[in-house]
């Protein structure tokens, strides 16, 4: 599988966080932070960060994410739809 790396700005200094990618079979034993629908991955991450109301941290909390299919979520309309775990 895949993984994602980006870069958290802070007043503190940079952080790097590295996201992995899992499957649907992967994703049953882990905690769903919630679905974004956006233009590509980092979208997604920006508004899971943005929006997300299943911990205080976003940012600090996910480390896994799941690409899923347009059919499993259709009213979401975005190019990506992508599922977020702790």
């Amino acid at each position: 599988m895949a993984s994602y790396t980006f870069t958290i700005i802070k007043a503190k200094g940079e952080i790097k966080k590295t996201l992995e990618e899992i499957t649907k079979e992967d994703s049953k034993n882990k905690k769903s932070l919630g679905t974004g629908s956006g233009i590509d991955l980092s979208h997604c991450i920006y508004l899971g960060a943005k929006y997300c109301n299943q911990t205080k941290d976003f940012l600090k909390d996910v480390k896994y994410y799941r690409i899923c299919p347009p059919e499993e979520h259709p009213k979401l309309s975005g190019a990506i739809t992508v599922q977020f775990y702790k």
